[in-house]
């Protein structure tokens, strides 16, 4: 299926191939609503299209993070390649802005990512993001 070898395993599961446009339009936990949360976070954050990158340091190998900053404002990128939990600390507080599945609130250091869970999240100040997001977080 798609570019994918036929006896290749895939890093993520296939969706199933009967779901339509328009099941996506309307369910906010979709690949498609997914990716224009994606690309309205990028638009309204410019450090995440030009601001300096940083590959972070973590004592897993598991998961790659790196952050975007640009003019004091700073985006921090999370990703577990794994099938298994992993655990990861970011270098500052942070607050979610997105995540591929748990919805988290508040302030978080320390986060356990589920199996091929991508988080973004932006430095938080009185328990908010400093960039005020309005992304509704997705659980799959």
């Amino acid at each position: 299926m798609g570019f994918t070898q036929p006896d290749a395993t895939p890093w993520l599961p296939f969706a199933d191939p009967t779901t339509s446009m328009a099941s996506q339009i309307v369910d906010p936990r979709s690949t498609l609503s997914l990716c224009r949360a994606l690309l309205d976070l990028r638009r309204r954050h410019l450090e995440l299209t030009v601001g300096d990158l940083a590959v972070l340091e973590d004592d897993s190998d598991n998961v790659q993070s790196f952050a975007r900053s640009l003019d004091g404002q700073s985006t921090y990128v999370a990703i577990n390649f794994t099938d298994q939990e992993q655990s990861y600390t970011f270098p500052i507080a942070v607050g979610q802005l997105l995540g591929t599945e748990m919805a988290r609130s508040g302030t978080f250091g320390r986060i356990t990512l589920d199996p091929n869970e991508a988080v973004i999240a932006a430095q938080t100040i009185g328990g908010s993001s400093i960039h005020n997001s309005k992304l509704t977080e997705r659980r799959r």
